[in-house]
């Protein structure tokens, strides 16, 4: 179940949408059951995340946009589909989001370890379909 956590400055609840659709047709079409790819999006003020001195996002009549992405994903995905997914992810943030000002990182798990509303057996990784496609 790849997980997204997106930090970001903007706050249209279109786009958001938007950009959850993008990335799970994507995922959809590398074999992701599409209700498996959960998307979370939290608000990031402008001035509350910097490169070096500078604020990332910018305030104004035409503000820039800024996006801080973790993604969960199994340890097991090539290199490839994180390169891919990168690429979706501020392909899917745009208009929105300047490419330049979209920030991805990966963290990798072990599948048998990320449940979806594990049932009465308790957490047996083994027998959880729903961690298959991480």
């Amino acid at each position: 179940m790849p997980t997204l956590t997106v930090r970001t400055t903007v706050t249209d609840p279109v786009a958001r949408r938007r950009f959850a659709k993008h990335i799970s047709m994507w995922m959809r079409g590398r074999g992701v059951d599409i209700t498996h790819v959960l998307t979370e999006f939290h608000t990031l003020e402008p001035d509350a995340v910097f490169s070096g001195p500078f604020p990332l996002a910018a305030a104004g009549p035409e503000p820039k946009h800024a996006a801080l992405v973790r993604c969960v994903v199994s340890r097991d995905r090539s290199r490839e589909f994180l390169d891919e997914a990168a690429a979706e992810i501020a392909r899917g943030l745009a208009p929105e989001v300047p490419r330049d000002r979209v920030f991805v990182h990966f963290e990798p798990i072990d599948p048998l370890l990320h449940h979806a509303g594990p049932g009465d057996a308790g957490p047996q990784g083994s027998e959880n379909k729903e961690t298959a496609d991480v």
